[in-house]
């Protein structure tokens, strides 16, 4: 299977990352923009290996990211990137926003155009399993729960599978 981790360089994805390569017979494309949370020192003991790929583009470029998907054609998708520190919410929302619900509009977008008219191919997109009644109350969670509405929204119109 070939798996396309966004936010693939930043704590939690990296460790998906390191998992999937070091126990699975799956491929990693690790698609990610590199700001003050991606460390590609976290990757080190895959980033030589023949299943691990890296890129660095912004989910929130339609067009890098539909190349990438008509290029790579990924079986999964398990979308990690994401701004989360409630501070950086504060200081700067637009970051939140153009991220956490442009950039999965987008990765939606391009995955449905990898789809076609079938849909259903696209499978295992997952945007933010780690949230819980408390975090609906900080600062940039609502952020994230708009992410997951349009990908509740793009499943029922266009058929895509996802799985949690």
């Amino acid at each position: 299977m070939r798996i396309l981790v966004t936010g693939g360089a930043g704590f939690i994805g990296s460790a998906v990352v390191r998992h999937i390569v070091h126990n699975t017979t799956d491929t990693v494309l690790n698609i990610d923009k590199l700001t003050y949370a991606g460390n590609l020192d976290s990757l080190a003991s895959v980033e030589a290996h023949p299943r691990y790929a890296f890129a660095q583009l912004d989910i929130r470029q339609r067009t890098d990211m539909e190349r990438l998907f008509a290029e790579q054609q990924p079986d999964a998708v398990m979308h990690l990137a994401a701004e989360s520190h409630v501070d950086r919410s504060i200081d700067g929302p637009d970051d939140f926003i153009q991220t956490n619900i442009v950039g999965t509009y987008t990765l939606l977008e391009a995955a449905r155009m990898l789809a076609g008219p079938a849909a259903g191919a696209a499978q295992g997109f997952s945007v933010s399993p780690y949230f819980d009644r408390r975090s609906l109350r900080r600062s940039g969670a609502g952020r994230v729960i708009s992410g997951d509405h349009g990908l509740c929204a793009q499943l029922a119109v266009f058929g895509l599978e996802s799985r949690q």
